[in-house]
């Protein structure tokens, strides 16, 4: 399902493959790492910044809405910066 999406605010995913015990992923390079990163980075983010992040995750969110998609997962740890 991921492979098939196109948005600005999802990482695309290239490929996938596996071995006997875990399943890779394997996506564009995100090298901002993740917003939990910023965050501890930078203790907490400006209000312009969280102003910014929520509505990129919203946008993203929407677009999976309209395509009938539930992300189950909404973590720092998953949202990624390019």
């Amino acid at each position: 399902m991921l492979s098939s999406l196109s948005h600005a605010n999802i990482i695309p995913l290239h490929s996938t493959f596996q071995d006997k015990r875990k399943v890779y992923f394997v996506l564009e390079y995100a090298p901002n790492g993740n917003l939990k990163e910023l965050i501890n980075s930078q203790g907490k983010l400006s209000d312009e910044l969280a102003i910014f992040y929520t509505a990129e995750i919203i946008n993203a969110l929407e677009y999976l809405s309209s395509k009938g998609i539930v992300h189950r997962d909404l973590k720092v740890y998953n949202f990624y910066l390019n």
